[in-house]
Formats: structure tokens, C-alpha cells, sequence
């Protein structure tokens, strides 16, 4: 089973600075952050594995062992050539490392400083039977657009690991980043720390096609500290500071690929937890819901 390149999920990194606001170390989610914070999470919903394709956290970056060199001159990757004993595209070892500063590509201004590594956890055996890991550790990764000024800011360190083990996909995380966005238009500041982490495991109904129907159990933690910007549902911004700290849990979760749902999840549900209340994302294939202390809510649209 091969993994593809896949261009990123908007995530960054920094030790986590959490404020003591409350029992777990944040406070409450309300109808003004829901939106925020649940909109970050699914985010991290969408990094675990759903097919043979690893989303990594960072534009161009690549499991792929067949490609040696990115489309950046200031990126080295080694060692080459690189080997894949197996055949299942994951690179036995693979390192690229960025130093680049002010790099011009097409509207933007990019800096990168860092590196991320794959790890073939055994370069004898297929994907997904046995596993791999990435490292990383990118501490800039900077984008300004040189025609509106406006500027994305990224780092971030940690470790993703997947094990196969008897017919199932395990996998753990965890990752601290930084992301800071800012526009001169705008009349507010996104600047935050984040933390996250995952013990999950799928098992598939077909082990012949793990990735088309089967169910899931994982649980976990996030936690956002920082500026954000709310919306007050008239269309209208502002600056919103605060943090977070939640936990979340499946509950009964299958998936399905392959018979035609609107959502990856048939059936089941994610209960995730902030310390005051139970926001529990509810599917039915066709649709999913929120509920808030087991009343149905519309703070938040599932994505």
C-alpha cells in the first residue's frame, strides 16, 4: 500500500504555556469559542490515518521515498539514493532538512528552518502490516504574501508512530506547535500555542481492505492558550484570547469508505470534554450533530 503526497494540514509548534483558569487548566468552551476550538480539533480528527496517505503537517512535506529532492533549493534530503527494501513507498530512513530564508516562490516570501524524518519501522514488510514513524522538528516555517503583507507563521515538534498488530492499525501522537497569522487589514490577532495528543487503533472488517469499513477507538488531548479571532454570528470579528484544554474519546465509532456515506464516520460518536461540559459530535452517515450536554446545538456545524 503506497502513501502520497499530500499538502497540509494548517497545524504549527512551541512548548506549551497553559494559564491556570480552571480545574483542568483552561476554561469553558461558550457559543463564542465553541466554533473556534471544535473548527482546531477537526483538524486533528482529519491527521490520523483514514487511507494510505499520512497528511503531515507542513506544505510539500512527504513520506514518499520515491521522491529524493522537493521543489525548494534550500532543502537537502538524505541519504540518496534512498531505500525501500519493501516496496511500499516509505522510505527506510529518510531526513530532509530546510534552511531557508526569504526563499521566493511564486507571490511568497517562505523562511523554514528545521526538519522532519521518516522511519520505516521494518523495511521488510508491506505498510500497513508493519509500521513507520515521522519526528519533527520545524522550528520556523514562515509564509509572507508579498503583495497583501500578510503573514503565516508556523513551528512545531513532535512524534506521529503506527503499528500494525493483529489485523488492526494502532498509531500515537504527540505534537506541540505554534501558529500566528497576521494580516494588516484586520482589526484582530491569531497567535497561539497548541498541544495534542492521540492513542488510536482501527480495525478494519477486511484486514484485505483496511481502510474501507471497520471501527475505531482512540482518545486523547488538545489544548489551545493564545489570541484568536471569534465571530459574533452577524458576520462580525473580534479579538478573543483565552485557553483551552479538552479531552476527547470515541464512543462506538465505525467508519465506512465504501458504502457511500457523506461523513468517514457511519455511526457512533466523539465525546470531547472541556473540563464543564460534554460536546458529543453524533453520525448517522448522511448527517452529524452536535450535542451539548445531550441537548442538540447549532454553535458549531460538523465539517
Amino acid at each position: 500500500m503506497t502513501a502520497t503526497l499530500v499538502r497540509a494540514l494548517l497545524l504549527p509548534a512551541a512548548a506549551l504555556s497553559l494559564l491556570s483558569c480552571g480545574g483542568n487548566g483552561g476554561e469553558p468552551m461558550n457559543a463564542m469559542t465553541a466554533g473556534q476550538i471544535l473548527g482546531n480539533f477537526n483538524n486533528i480528527l482529519k491527521a490520523m490515518p483514514r487511507s494510505g496517505t499520512v497528511n503531515l503537517p507542513m506544505a510539500g512535506a512527504t513520506l514518499d521515498s520515491k521522491v529524493t529532492t522537493m521543489a525548494i533549493d534550500c532543502e537537502t534530503v538524505t541519504p540518496n539514493p534512498i531505500v525501500d527494501a519493501d516496496g511500499d513507498d516509505i522510505a527506510a530512513e529518510k531526513t530532509s532538512k530546510f534552511d531557508c530564508t526569504d526563499s521566493t516562490v511564486g507571490g511568497s516570501k517562505l523562511t523554514r528552518i528545521g526538519s522532519y524524518t521518516v522511519k520505516d519501522e521494518d523495511d521488510s514488510v508491506d505498510f500497513p502490516e508493519k509500521g513507520f514513524s515521522v519526528d519533527f522538528a520545524v522550528t520556523k516555517f514562515n509564509s509572507t504574501n508579498t503583495s497583501d503583507s500578510s503573514e503565516t507563521d508556523n513551528s512545531y515538534v513532535g512524534k506521529w508512530v503506527y503499528t500494525g498488530s493483529g489485523g488492526s492499525l494502532k498509531s500515537t501522537s504527540e505534537f506541540d506547535g505554534h501558529y500566528r497569522y497576521y494580516s494588516p487589514a484586520d482589526s484582530y490577532d491569531i497567535d497561539y500555542d497548541y498541544n495534542y495528543t492521540w492513542s488510536w487503533t482501527s480495525t478494519p472488517t477486511n484486514a484485505a481492505a483496511p481502510w474501507d469499513a471497520g471501527s475505531q477507538d482512540f482518545s486523547g488531548s488538545y489544548s489551545l492558550s493564545g489570541k484568536f479571532m471569534a465571530e459574533d454570528g452577524q458576520g462580525n470579528h473580534f479579538q478573543q484570547n483565552g485557553t483551552w484544554v479538552i479531552s476527547y474519546k470515541s464512543k462506538d465509532l465505525k467508519y465506512d469508505q465504501a458504502g457511500g456515506c457523506t461523513f468517514y464516520y457511519r455511526s457512533g460518536s466523539i465525546v470531547i470534554n472541556d473540563g464543564n461540559s460534554d460536546y458529543e459530535i453524533r453520525y448517522a452517515c448522511n448527517s452529524a450533530d452536535l450535542y451539548v450536554n445531550g441537548e442538540k446545538s447549532d454553535i458549531w456545524t460538523v465539517q
